[in-house]
């Protein structure tokens, strides 16, 4: 999958689990302008979104991109090494 089609899946993935734009922000803390934008292609998804809305799928920012169908991230050299074990144990990705 291309980052491109990203806020189609979380679309997709939503209106799969019932529901409407608005729960769904409020259950992601995210603004409903925002994540319409995000579902339309209109912005891109910084991290701390990509994290909310993980959090409100009930997975993490790693195992929702591997389920997205990504196979390789890139993370800041700021990211403590836990965190890399973290991710390494429990997805298939390639970091």
């Amino acid at each position: 999958m291309q980052y491109s089609e990203l806020g189609k899946f979380i679309k997709f993935k939503r209106e799969n689990a019932g529901l409407s734009l608005n729960k769904f922000a409020n259950l992601a803390e995210i603004d409903p302008a925002i994540q319409c934008r995000i579902e339309n292609l209109k912005q891109g998804i910084k991290i701390n979104i990509l994290e909310n809305i993980s959090r409100a799928f009930g997975t993490t920012p790693a195992k929702f991109l591997e389920e997205l169908g990504f196979s390789r991230v890139v993370l800041s050299r700021e990211c403590k090494i836990e965190d890399i074990k973290e991710i390494k144990k429990h997805t298939n990705l390639e970091i």
